[in-house]
């Protein structure tokens, strides 16, 4: 048997040919292809005013409250821009000064230092805003902006969310494996 180049080349067309098609079937089953029943996401309009619409629609918001409830989010636009602004220069001339030869860690620290202090101004400002939407709301609107704002607390990571019922303080007793120094020997660690 003697090897032929051309039955080879033809081989390894046909080879690369269905390794082609093999690949293009694999990109529309994994990136084009939808489960069944599954719509495409809408697009989203801006964030800001999608949060504006959540808030309105959430708490019920009064034709008169929504006029308040735009002009609190007005101011608070107006009076976190500059401090965006300024953070944003802060950041950059920290990048900056990174790479210059003779910016030091004290520098560094002191555009670190500016930069918590500006965050310390936008999230004053933030609480401000809510606290204006709050006097803004009924009394039977404030407990859903309090079921709100935990939920978006849980959700950025700022507090955690409630142990489930059934382990503990409002859970219920500990095992007694948890317990320490309530009655009882403690617990024999030697393996015997």
């Amino acid at each position: 048997m003697t090897f032929d180049h051309k039955s080879f080349e033809g081989r390894a067309v046909i080879f690369l040919v269905v390794l082609n098609l093999l690949t293009l079937a694999m990109l529309w089953f994994f990136l084009f292809r939808r489960p069944p029943g599954r719509e495409p996401l809408p697009p989203r309009d801006g964030g800001p005013m999608e949060a504006s619409s959540f808030v309105k629609r959430e708490l019920a918001l009064s034709e008169e409250q929504s006029k308040a409830f735009d002009a609190l989010r007005e101011r608070l636009g107006t009076a976190v821009h500059p401090v965006h602004e300024e953070i944003r220069k802060l950041m950059a001339a920290a990048v900056e000064d990174i790479f210059k030869p003779d910016g030091g860690a004290a520098s560094l620290g002191d555009l670190a230092a500016r930069i918590g202090e500006e965050r310390a101004k936008e999230v004053t400002q933030l609480f401000l805003h809510l606290k204006g939407l709050a006097a803004l709301c009924r009394p039977d609107q404030l407990a859903t902006l309090h079921a709100i704002m935990n939920e978006f607390l849980v959700k950025i990571g700022a507090v955690l969310p409630p142990p489930p019922k059934g382990l503990g303080g409002e859970r219920g007793p500990r095992p007694p494996s948890e317990r320490r120094g309530e009655g009882g020997p403690p617990p024999d660690r030697s393996g015997r």
